[in-house]
């Protein structure tokens, strides 16, 4: 199988090399490095000025792509108004064109806050090569029970699609923008100002997952033994654990103070 790693970066108007998104990506790929130094690694990033300082970076064997956020034109959207449709949508679209047009048989899409335990073709080999997208079970619990998402919905910080899924694209985004319209113009009235602005940060996930079921494909979940969340590692076992999705808002607790707080560039230079 020919399968690739996918990261997806919008750093709006920040410098991406002084991101803590910047500084969670070298770590999240230096841990992958232990475990297989050959698996094609893309990372999409909007930064263009960031592309001058690449060859700093050629150890980690990074294949990284300029992407321009683009307009989507949703009229009457709230979420297309806030920007954070603009920081998320491009997940799947920089995804999708890595599996459309570089002939991999599986792509791993994977946030930054993610670190590697093992090899990820442990992951490939278990999960790869199906008519089903896996990732791991949401647990954002009252946010889904106001959308009236079903199943645990998913977490979109680390799902794999295989080439099977590729016609797929064809009217995911179209679902996805009617879905997230209509859900948001229920939620304003119903929820709290603060949920709805935490729901504005989540609800494209659940509006992929809505499309996959939608025509009939199911979201799977990997074994948590192989894929854990949040804290999961500090009261599992993790003898068997590939990749962690730790969740920005434990970066400190995750990653090495060196990593999480010093200027990581200056080891590249």
């Amino acid at each position: 199988m020919k399968n690739a790693i996918v990261y997806s970066i919008n750093s709006g108007e920040e410098k991406f090399e002084d991101s803590s998104r910047f500084r969670q990506l070298i770590y999240s790929v230096s841990r992958l490095r232990r475990f297989n130094k050959n698996i094609d690694v893309y990372a999409y990033i909007s930064d263009k000025n960031f592309f001058s300082s690449i060859e700093k970076y050629k150890s980690l064997n990074i294949i990284f792509k300029y992407f321009k956020i683009p307009s989507y034109n949703v009229p009457n959207i709230d979420y297309d108004n806030s920007k954070n449709a603009e920081r998320l949508w491009h997940r799947w679209t920089n995804t999708f064109e890595t599996l459309r047009s570089l002939g991999y048989d599986n792509v791993l899409y994977v946030d930054t806050d993610t670190i590697f335990y093992n090899d990820p073709e442990i992951l490939f080999s278990i999960y790869g090569n199906t008519e089903s997208i896996y990732t791991r079970e949401d647990n954002c619990y009252d946010i889904m029970e106001s959308l009236n998402v079903e199943n645990n919905g998913l977490n979109a910080g680390q799902v794999l699609f295989s080439k099977n899924l590729i016609h797929t694209e064809k009217n995911m985004f179209k679902f996805m923008k009617e879905y997230i319209n209509l859900k948001l113009i229920d939620a304003k009235n119903q929820i709290s100002e603060e949920m709805y602005s935490q729901t504005l940060w989540v609800i494209d996930q659940y509006a992929l997952y809505e499309y996959y079921k939608s025509i009939g494909i199911q979201t799977r979940f990997y074994n948590k033994k192989h894929v854990m969340l949040h804290l999961e590692p500090w009261i599992n076992p993790t003898s068997e654990l590939v990749l962690h999705h730790y969740l920005n808002e434990n970066y400190k607790v995750a990653v090495p103070a060196e990593f999480a707080n010093d200027d990581i560039s200056e080891r590249f230079l």
